[in-house]
């Protein structure tokens, strides 16, 4: 629970953390909730806030996830 409170801190925002039972692995995914992407005029408004969002999930999680490659 500690390391979920500081990644969303980092990240700004809550996460939506989905358990995946068949698997091994979880999702763990953040959604924009007013996004229609049927429609084109606003693209270039979503495709913003997209690279903006990945480039927080990159910040966010690179060095945890090079760090779990470490340890294996």
């Amino acid at each position: 629970m500690q390391d979920r409170l500081a990644i969303e801190a980092a990240f700004g925002d809550e996460l939506d953390r989905q358990e995946l039972p068949d698997k091994i692995a979880s999702r763990i995914a953040y959604f924009r909730p007013d996004s229609d992407v049927e429609c084109r005029a606003s693209w270039p408004e979503q495709h913003r806030w997209l690279a903006d969002h990945l480039q927080r999930i990159q910040d966010v999680f690179a060095q945890r996830i090079a760090a779990l490659t470490d340890i294996n």
